[in-house]
């Protein structure tokens, strides 16, 4: 290895943590070689971001605790298939409806809670902390086509949806609180029931924590039919190969949960990939304005009168902060992989640090 290229390689890597090897290279390298820094700086801390939302799931509202919903589900699957009344298929990219044969459109007819009315529900019998014998509404399933707007006058699925969330039941009974009664409860003495939307457009799910108002998790918006294909919805839901459907069977119960998650990862697809795309570009964007930011503050802090640096241009400024960005995005995007908290913040904390380190330092003026 000759003397030019030992010299080339201790710049290049002794910039990583060498203030003054990083002035020098921006001074000295060509402009295109601090460009690259400067995109490859800013991209390192997106990977965990990009690595993150690629394994977000649909299906994450019932993957760490379903608080009894896939008994439910199961059993509400179950008994809509056996019943034989609705029958759910997609075309289109929607999901229609049909009740008896005859083309349904919605389960909200009117303006008030008390106008909704499922298309089936759950009733969950268990023993209460006085170990009497209670029922209380475990889960309900809605079928709608009304449009997706935020217009309160609208009879919408946002009324719908605003509608179930503020829904709520009298503690150890399926009855639920009267609209004119609500403020006599407290909160300990109400409790939500986990709900499904089939919108015509996609699917909404919220599951509350058993026997409370608390949401242990719900669907975002976003969730479309594009990726999930039925002939016969409810009854795709309950087979599972090689199982006789038995909603009292534990080993039919967990496999059959399967094929809703299945459902919510697929009908999460589209959403997901947005959702991909939006997030890693917003903050590479972010950490590309951040890095030209830093560069700027740089020029800035060598304007004094009595700076020694005052004969940098501002464009040597930006290929200073290209040079020292890329130890920041390194340790930023281990802890991103490490801490997923530290994912949107790391790397404009750390090249903050660095660029403040470098400022007090060697462009200070009594260096």
């Amino acid at each position: 290895m000759n003397a030019k290229t030992k010299t080339n390689l201790s710049n290049i890597f002794g910039s990583l943590i060498s203030n003054e090897k990083a002035i020098y290279s921006a001074k000295t390298y060509p402009w295109w070689i601090a460009l690259i820094m400067i995109i490859i700086g800013a991209f390192l801390p997106v990977i965990p971001i990009m690595v993150t939302q690629g394994n977000t799931k649909g299906s994450a509202l019932i993957n760490k605790d379903t608080y009894g919903f896939d008994q439910h589900a199961v059993t509400v699957a179950k008994s809509i298939n056996d019943e034989g009344k609705y029958l759910f298929y997609t075309e289109n990219n929607e999901l229609l409806a049909k009740k008896d044969g005859a083309e349904y459109k919605d389960t909200y007819l009117g303006e008030t809670p008390a106008d909704i009315t499922p298309i089936a529900f759950y009733n969950e019998t268990y023993l209460n902390n006085e170990n009497a014998k209670c029922e209380r509404r475990a889960l309900e399933v809605y079928y709608t086509d009304r449009v997706y707007s935020s217009k309160a006058t609208d009879l919408t699925v946002y009324n719908l949806l605003k509608s179930l969330t503020s829904q709520q039941y009298v503690l150890n009974t399926a009855e639920p609180v009267k609209y004119a009664e609500q403020e006599e409860y407290k909160e300990s003495t109400k409790y939500s029931p986990s709900f499904i939307v089939l919108h015509k457009k996609g699917i909404f799910a919220y599951v509350y924590k058993t026997g409370s108002t608390t949401v242990g998790g719900y669907t975002s918006t976003g969730y479309d039919w594009a990726n999930y294909k039925t002939n016969d919805l409810f009854k795709d839901l309950m087979t599972v190969e090689g199982m006789t459907p038995n909603e009292l069977d534990a080993n039919y119960v967990s496999a059959a949960l399967k094929n809703w998650k299945v459902l919510f990862d697929k009908c999460f697809t589209n959403q997901k990939i947005k959702n991909f795309w939006m997030m890693s570009g917003l903050f590479y964007g972010i950490h590309l304005v951040l890095v030209v930011f830093m560069g700027f503050m740089m020029w800035l802090l060598t304007r004094g009168k009595n700076n020694p640096n005052r004969g940098l241009k501002v464009y040597t400024c930006f290929w200073i902060a290209g040079w020292i960005c890329i130890s920041p995005a390194i340790l930023a995007m281990g802890l991103g992989f490490a801490f997923s908290i530290a994912q949107q913040v790391a790397f404009i904390a750390l090249l903050g640090l660095r660029t403040m380190w470098l400022a007090m330092r060697q462009l200070n003026p009594r260096y």
